[in-house]
């Protein structure tokens, strides 16, 4: 049985364009690469993301993960999409070295029932 091809399958995340046009949808990243001129649209990550685009539209689930990603790097090379933090904030390093510095201390409770603290 043939499964249904569901091109309005959204992204987890957006795509901005460098022309500034906002990607949502497997279907207008389709549509983005059928544009492309023959010389550009017939290179190997072009064909990759096309692929992918294909796969999601007919699969979904993880295949729409995969799709957005290959079609990421067909636009933009090798640079990868942002993820975490873009901005460059280094608020999230504040947080690990918060972390180094907690001592953690176990509750252990010992052979006659009377809690006992220990900490490494």
């Amino acid at each position: 049985m043939a499964e249904k091809v569901d091109w309005s399958r959204r992204f987890d995340d957006s795509i901005e364009m460098p022309d500034g046009r906002i990607i949502d949808t497997i279907g207008e990243a389709a549509e983005y690469a059928v544009d492309l001129p023959g010389k550009v649209g017939n290179t190997p990550p072009w064909k990759r993301a096309a692929k992918a685009l294909h796969k999601a539209a007919e699969h979904g689930g993880p295949f729409v993960f995969m799709a957005r990603i290959s079609f990421y790097t067909a636009v933009y090379g090798d640079t990868r999409p942002p993820i975490g933090n873009p901005e460059g904030k280094n608020g999230h390093r504040q947080r690990s070295a918060r972390k180094a510095v907690i001592v953690r201390s176990v509750a252990f409770i010992s052979m006659d029932g009377s809690p006992v603290a220990s900490r490494f």
